[in-house]
């Protein structure tokens, strides 16, 4: 769930291609089955430097 305040862009990890990137936008969610966090790396879509949060549920 992204309720960070901005949107941001979500790749799994040593993805290169553009088309793959996902834009979160602030207040969507998104389901992905990940086996570690690592897996996936996020950026805010301005790219500031201002750090944000998403909250994750796990099963």
């Amino acid at each position: 769930m992204n309720n960070s305040g901005a949107d941001v862009h979500l790749k799994r990890a040593g993805e290169d291609t553009a088309s793959r990137v996902l834009l979160l936008k602030d207040g969507q969610a998104w389901m992905c089955k990940v086996t570690n966090a690592q897996e996936i790396q996020v950026r805010r879509v301005d790219e500031s430097n201002t750090q944000v949060t998403l909250h994750a549920e796990a099963e």
